[in-house]
C-alpha cells in the first residue's frame, strides 16, 4: 500500500492533520494520523482509506510547556490504521 504523496499533503493542509506512513504491529504497511481533534483524526483516516480501516492503536497525550516559560495545553490524538483492502486512496 502506497499513499500518494499529494494525498498525504493535503491531509496536513485541512485541518493541521499529520499523517505519516509507518510498520503495523503486524508488520504491515500503516497510517499514523496525528492531530488535536480526535474527531478529525478519525475523518482524515476514513478519507485516506475509503474501503474502511482497521485501526489497530491509538493514543491520547496530553501536554503542557512552550519555549521561554509559555505554557501551552491541549490533547493530542494519534491513531493508528490499516486500510482495508484493495487498499486504494481516494484524491
Amino acid at each position: 500500500m502506497r499513499i500518494p504523496l499529494g494525498v498525504i499533503g493535503l491531509a496536513i493542509l485541512a485541518g493541521c492533520v499529520q499523517v505519516h506512513e509507518v510498520k503495523g504491529p503486524d508488520g504491515k504497511p500503516a497510517l499514523a494520523v496525528k492531530c488535536g481533534d480526535a474527531t478529525k483524526c478519525y475523518q482524515r483516516a476514513g478519507a485516506l482509506c475509503p474501503n474502511g480501516y482497521d485501526l489497530v492503536g491509538n493514543n491520547n497525550a496530553s501536554f503542557v510547556g512552550g519555549a521561554n516559560g509559555t505554557v501551552y495545553g491541549g490533547t493530542q490524538t494519534t491513531l493508528l490504521v490499516e486500510c482495508k483492502n484493495p487498499a486504494t486512496t481516494k484524491n
